[in-house]
């Protein structure tokens, strides 16, 4: 009970330190400690803090993004992006002070895939 009660303590601080942190944008460096189906788990360098990025705030297109907990690692277009270990640069999105969750998402962004153009069929005579 007392480690369950050191880490409520501790998530409670946090919450309330970094309650600003959303409305700041202020960017973290943080460290993946966890992947799931529905995202990552990273751990703030700065604090130690634990927070949660959903897939959806990594890449919104679902079609396009898959977290792979068997392997520890997060794929954009087959691509793998992010793995147990891995640091990246995230900001916090949401501070719940009530339940103590972070919730952030990475300041890297993903392109659209390229579509080749095809080559347009209507072309004009040569005159």
């Amino acid at each position: 009970h007392h480690n369950m009660a050191e880490r409520n303590v501790s998530d409670w601080l946090y919450a309330r330190t970094l309650a600003e942190e959303p409305a700041k944008a202020t960017k973290f460096n943080a460290e993946i400690f966890d992947i799931n189906r529905a995202g990552m788990r990273v751990r703030l360098l700065e604090n130690g803090a634990a927070a949660f990025i959903p897939s959806s705030l990594i890449m919104s297109n679902k079609e396009r993004i898959e977290c792979n907990a068997d392997n520890g690692t997060v794929s954009i277009d087959k691509q793998v992006e992010f793995r147990l270990g891995d640091t990246l640069e995230l900001i916090l999105t949401d501070v719940n002070q009530e339940n103590r969750n972070l919730v952030a998402k990475p300041t890297r962004v993903f392109a659209e895939p390229v579509i080749e153009a095809e080559q347009s069929a209507v072309e004009t005579p040569a005159e």
